[in-house]
């Protein structure tokens, strides 16, 4: 299952992508991509089987101890930010 999410709230300059690489490693089973977007919202491609992808998105709304997250929005139309997904991968992009 791929999904791309838009994560809204106090999510920059709070460790949440480190935070996201470490859970999505944690989690296992999960490829993909985090990025800080322009607009302060954090933006997450992931990849994995529908349960390990749940468990991931639960931890994602809480994310590390200073973030807030407001909410998490399901947007296929983010695809088109992200490189292709590789395979046992998961990463920041700049």
């Amino acid at each position: 299952m791929e999904v791309f999410w838009r994560i809204k709230g106090r999510v920059q300059r709070v460790g949440y992508r480190r935070w996201a690489i470490a859970k999505a490693v944690e989690i296992g089973g999960i490829s993909g991509y985090v990025y800080n977007s322009p607009t302060g919202d954090v933006l997450i491609a992931a990849d994995g089987q529908n349960d390990k992808i749940y468990d991931f998105m639960q931890a994602c709304f809480k994310g590390p101890f200073f973030a807030r997250v407001d909410s998490i929005d399901y947007n296929p139309d983010l695809k088109q930010f992200f490189p292709t997904i590789e395979k046992g991968v998961f990463k920041t992009i700049r």
